[in-house]
């Protein structure tokens, strides 16, 4: 449980959270958005305990976080954006150490380590150096060091940031069977993904909370279904090949944009997200310059919101 009453936090003279007030008890994924600076990172970071709050009270998991941090930061987990891993050790040599830092008992931990692991589809990297791991690799080691102390409550920041398509639909199936047992809360810029992902989400402006809605199961389905813009390194003569190869997609328009690029705007079946179209580009060595969904969606809310 994370609940936060009239949480204000000041750098200065600077209110960056002004009278924040929530209350999240079930197990779920919810994604936090703003533009830059509006106190998402801030909201995370006093949630989790690395800065405490100068008016109100945040509650983990019925602890006052400035009263009794080391109970309440016992059910956190915290994935920063910049996550530091030791390149220099092993997986496993990492998580062990890690697990003993966050007071993982010694006869728990390689039962601990055999579960994030698994958790998060790296029990095959126990013996690999963390340097030689690939981006989407490391993201996952970060989130087991995440959660190798079994808290109830995960806090991802941007998660996705730097991963190609591939490990962006890899590490967001794992997220979604980790809110399963965890109330998860993610902040990132791909807006596809607080969609796709996300039960709910928060938008927070200038230090305020401006919008918590959730994003229910038919509204994932419509925005599924999406009007997209494309540029790729194709002529027209070859795109009839794509239509063939990605059945999924509607061509509406195209148009030849220079010798090697066009411009297409495309639906995609309702079973099919802009992630996956990327993804199968990318697997045909398709390159692809610019895209952006033109449909009405999350997004569009959010620029709106923010205006």
């Amino acid at each position: 449980m994370i609940k936060l009453d009239s949480v204000t936090k000041k750098f200065d003279d600077k209110i960056v959270l002004n009278s924040i007030s929530l209350d999240i008890t079930d197990n779920k994924v919810i994604g936090l958005l703003g533009k830059n600076g509006a106190g998402k990172t801030t909201l995370m970071r006093v949630i989790s305990g690395f800065f405490l709050p100068d008016e109100g009270i945040v509650s983990i998991e019925n602890n006052d976080i400035s009263l009794n941090p080391v109970d309440a930061k016992k059910n956190i987990g915290y994935f920063p954006e910049k996550c530091p891993l030791y390149e220099d050790m092993r997986v496993d040599e990492f998580l062990k150490f890690r697990a003993r830092t966050k007071g993982v008992l010694p006869r728990h931990i390689n039962k601990r380590l055999r579960q994030v692991k698994e958790d998060c589809d790296i029990s095959d990297c126990g013996k690999f150096l963390i340097k030689n791991l690939s981006k989407g690799y490391r993201q996952r080691v970060g989130l087991a060091d995440a959660l190798v102390h079994h808290p109830k409550i995960l806090i991802l920041d941007e998660p996705f940031a730097g991963l190609d398509p591939k490990q962006i639909i890899h590490l967001r199936k794992i997220i979604k069977a980790l809110s399963n047992d965890h109330i998860i809360l993610l902040s990132s810029h791909i807006m596809n993904e607080i969609e796709v992902l996300c039960d709910e989400f928060i938008m927070i402006d200038k230090g305020e909370i401006i919008a918590n809605e959730k994003i229910n199961e038919n509204d994932k389905k419509s925005n599924f279904s999406q009007n997209i813009h494309i540029e790729i390194n194709l002529n027209l003569k070859e795109l009839k090949n794509l239509s063939t190869n990605f059945s999924y997609l509607k061509i509406k328009d195209a148009k030849e944009i220079d010798s090697d690029w066009i411009a297409i705007d495309l639906d995609l079946d309702n079973n099919k997200t802009s992630v996956n179209l990327l993804s199968d580009l990318s697997n045909k060595g398709i390159k692809v310059r610019v895209l952006y969904i033109k449909k009405p969606n999350l997004e569009n809310a959010f620029i709106k919101l923010m205006d």
